[in-house]
């Protein structure tokens, strides 16, 4: 793929890749615009992974996870409903918190029985 797009084929390959993605005129896709985002499944499972992550880091959104997981962020991003790419999280998040409160308050309970 490198040699046929003009590129070094010898290197590291996340740096191949990288070269690889920047090279791509298909979609304007290292600049994160929206509107470069492929529509359809298929093109948006042709991405690479330093693509999706590209996407995603030039909109400050968590650029970590599976190559299924940040699809699904970047279509979330595309649509509009970004705050439900972290839900998961953020219900964990207040589960803790709410655990944390519990043991507190036992704490309480039993430091003034003692």
């Amino acid at each position: 793929m490198c040699s046929q797009s003009g590129l070094l084929a010898s290197g590291k390959k996340h740096e191949l890749v990288e070269c690889l993605s920047q090279k791509n005129t298909e979609f304007d896709l290292h600049y994160g615009k929206i509107g470069s985002i492929p529509n359809s499944t298929a093109g948006m499972m042709r991405l690479c992974v330093s693509q999706l992550r590209a996407i995603l880091r030039k909109h400050q959104i968590l650029d970590l996870g599976t190559k299924e997981e940040l699809i699904i962020r970047v279509w979330l991003l595309k649509a509009g409903y970004l705050e439900g790419a972290f839900s998961r999280e953020h219900l964990c998040i207040l589960h803790m918190i709410e655990v944390v409160m519990t043991i507190r308050s036992t704490q309480e309970e039993l430091s003034s029985t003692v």
